[in-house]
């Protein structure tokens, strides 16, 4: 039975013995010892700043722990709950490729097939020898243009009352052009993944939401049936969108919807979501229904480049285990979606507020406790460097597209600069020392790893965010 709770404390009963309890950390591996810690965890990122965080773990065929902390609604302090309803942002990418997987299952389409044989005469323009394909589309390799998934022209304010036209789906394939050869470049596109929307339309004959919901969705045990077009009892549910300022107060921020959803654009609670991993992790089967064959689940794992498959990150975590992610960044919600693949264990977390990758903290963390093992719920620690541990890692650096940063000691960290113009406006990143040639930035999870050479010099650092996202290696041009 999945426990379900607010962040709130309850008077505790009088008594040596419970003040004895309460001290005590639970038995390592249980289900306790991981509440134990991801409360803890969860705290920590709170008194950072953040609003809000809702959690689903799932093990097996379970889901074992729903949990939400803090504040839905800021200004008028109402608690988060585990039914609280939050954005999905792109982890929705995961579910539009997995509705495609299972028309492919169907027989109703193949993943190599060109794109404009089901889109009429509406089609991408492309070229007809080397085809826009659904791999494509999925994978991020199609090589169509994507300024309107990237610039926000496809976004409206829900309470605008003179709103601009925005695109809807069938509004979208004309729009798109190939601009470099298909398969060969790996390039994130919310484009791509509005047109794989269309297709599904298309493909089944239903709308986007609806072939979701009834095939994806409601099979695995969500509840929300509506997470596209949400009805005024779902508003009631919505946690506030926020930005966090300078201060540390929260802003409100506007509720924007895109008009092709099908690149992130829902709202859901955090169990509809780890329900969805959990077919993910077992096979294609969850809640006593098979949503897709297993051959196609491993295919959709499956790296073609840049760890990324079918509407997934893949890749291989320290203990030699095959992991697969979502992640998820509106202006105001961030979300992550993790499981294990060997372990059958899985956690997806989201909050109410931008720039932040508290989530995939606590999902990695939730991974690693549902795998029994013991975390430190105080997260990394830094260690101390000599003045002159520093001194060789300082100075000016280029990045392969010509970016030049800086990076400037200041006490025990180093200060990673942005150049002062657009769009980088002088952006400084505090980094922290975990060893001598490894500094970690603790918000948004990235991490230099610098590289010496034969003489013991610096020539350049690899960074890397969440341990596995690689970003290339940035050279040293002067100390």
């Amino acid at each position: 039975m999945v426990e379900r709770c607010a962040r709130t404390l309850l008077p505790l009963v009088v008594g040596s013995f419970c003040c004895l309890c309460a001290m005590a950390s639970p038995p390592v591996g249980t289900l306790a010892y991981t509440k134990h810690v991801l409360e803890k965890l969860v705290q920590k990122e709170l008194d950072r700043g953040l609003p809000s965080i809702s959690l689903s773990l799932v093990k097996g065929d379970q889901i074992v722990w729903s949990a939400a902390f803090g504040y839905a609604n800021v200004g008028l302090k109402a608690p988060a709950t585990a039914e609280t309803l939050y954005m999905t942002a792109s982890t929705l990418k995961s579910v539009t490729a997995t509705a495609i997987l299972t028309l492919v299952d169907q027989g109703k389409c193949k993943l190599d097939d060109p794109v404009n044989k089901y889109l009429g005469d509406k089609g991408v323009e492309d070229n007809p020898s080397d085809s826009v394909t659904v791999r494509s589309l999925l994978d991020h390799t199609s090589g169509l243009s994507d300024q309107g998934g990237q610039d926000g022209r496809y976004q409206v304010r829900v309470w605008d009352r003179h709103r601009p036209d925005v695109a809807s789906l069938v509004d979208i394939a004309p729009t798109l052009k190939t601009q470099e050869p298909v398969g060969q470049t790996w390039r994130y596109n919310n484009s791509a993944y509005g047109l794989a929307g269309l297709l599904i339309e298309k493909i089944s004959g239903i709308p986007y939401e609806q072939y979701i919901v009834e095939n994806v969705l409601v099979p695995v045990g969500a509840t929300n049936t509506h997470p596209i077009t949400p009805h005024a009892k779902m508003v009631e549910m919505m946690a506030f969108n926020y930005e966090r300022l300078d201060s540390g107060e929260f802003q409100p921020t506007e509720h924007v919807y895109m008009g092709f959803p099908s690149a992130g654009g829902a709202r859901v609670k955090a169990e509809d979501m780890a329900r969805f991993l959990g077919a993910h992790i077992n096979g294609g089967r969850f809640n006593g229904n098979q949503i897709l064959s297993k051959a196609l689940v491993d295919e959709g794992h499956k790296i073609s480049k840049e760890k990324y498959g079918l509407g997934w990150w893949s890749y291989v975590d320290d203990a030699g285990h095959t992991r697969i992610a979502g992640a998820g960044r509106w202006h105001s919600a961030v979300t992550a979606m993790l499981g294990d693949k060997d372990a059958k264990v899985g956690a997806y977390v989201m909050t109410n507020i931008g720039t932040t990758q508290a989530t995939f903290r606590i999902a990695d963390a939730a991974i690693r406790l549902l795998r029994g093992e013991q975390v430190n719920p105080q997260g990394r620690e830094p260690v101390h460097l000599e003045p002159l541990q520093w001194d060789r890692l300082a100075g000016s650096y280029k990045q392969a597209d010509g970016l030049q940063i800086t990076l400037r000691r200041e006490n025990n960290s180093l200060k990673f600069v942005y150049p002062q113009y657009q769009p980088y406006n002088g952006v400084i990143w505090t980094y922290l020392p975990a060893s001598e040639t490894v500094l970690f930035e603790p918000d948004m999870g990235m991490e230099l790893e610098f590289h010496e050479n034969d003489a013991g010099d610096i020539e350049g650092f690899t960074m890397r965010q969440h341990g596995f996202l690689d970003y290339g290696f940035t050279r040293k041009i002067s100390d």
